[in-house]
């Protein structure tokens, strides 16, 4: 009934409810490696048909992640989901919040 994998384990399957583990942080500014790359985030993200739930430091996310200077991505699409997340409000940042 439950099932762990990679992301790229999941390409072309569909499931009622994922739980994607972006769990990256950092008390300084360092590039977020392979988070930046945007394929991996659309895959997570259209895999799902009834609940997505990200865990990760969107506080990391925000302000002091960065693309992978030598890497082939220029845009930060990470950053603007999190960004837009944000804004929406929809963001918890502690299982308290969530049940209240």
């Amino acid at each position: 009934m439950i099932e762990i994998n990679t992301v790229d384990k999941f390409q072309g399957a569909e499931r009622d409810i994922i739980i994607y583990d972006i769990v990256k942080s950092s008390k300084g500014s360092s590039p977020i490696g392979f988070l930046d790359d945007h394929r991996r985030i659309n895959v997570a993200f259209s895999r799902v048909k009834r609940l997505l739930i990200v865990v990760g430091d969107s506080e990391y996310i925000l302000k002091r992640a960065t693309l992978n200077p030598s890497g082939k991505f220029k845009e930060f699409k990470l950053k603007e989901i999190v960004s837009e997340l944000n804004r929406q409000g929809v963001i918890v940042h502690s299982l308290n919040e969530m049940i209240q």
